[in-house]
């Protein structure tokens, strides 16, 4: 099983100061079209499912966030939710429990470069005012391709 780490913030949703985010008739964000196309081709290449890591993930069920992807024309076939505080816990604890599960994180959180080089080495470091754009794509796709 591969998996993405995925958070929304500056990675599905650009973080661009000067520009009002855009919400979708849902009411929640509306991802960019790059990153929705970005993503979508991580999952069809590696079969990927996504873990959500976003700090959103506890505003709606499970059910909802498949409806939310959905939506955005993203059908996810497994989508798991973990509940921690801090990021980075949240993803030290999941590895923990997770160890046979080949992952990558895509995150905009700088405090995610302490994470233990071991984990780290499969983050995916995403710049928030450009998003999930097609050179990260293309390094997510290779770490879930080793």
């Amino acid at each position: 099983m591969k998996t993405i780490l995925l958070d929304f913030d500056g990675v599905m949703v650009k973080n661009q100061p000067w520009k009002k985010i855009e919400l979708h008739e849902d009411g929640f964000y509306r991802f960019d079209d790059t990153a929705i196309e970005n993503l979508k081709r991580i999952i069809l290449e590696t079969g990927s499912t996504i873990t959500l890591t976003t700090s959103h993930k506890k505003k709606f069920t499970l059910e909802e966030w498949r409806d939310i992807f959905k939506r955005r024309g993203l059908d996810v076939d497994i989508f798991m939710v973990y509940e921690f505080d801090k990021r980075i816990d949240e993803i030290n604890n999941w590895y923990q429990k997770n160890q046979n599960i080949d992952f990558v994180i895509l995150d905009d959180d700088k405090t995610l470069m302490d994470l233990p080089d071991k984990i780290k080495s499969r983050l995916v470091s995403i710049d928030s005012g450009i998003g999930l754009n097609k050179e990260k794509t293309e390094i997510a796709i290779k770490i879930l391709k080793k």
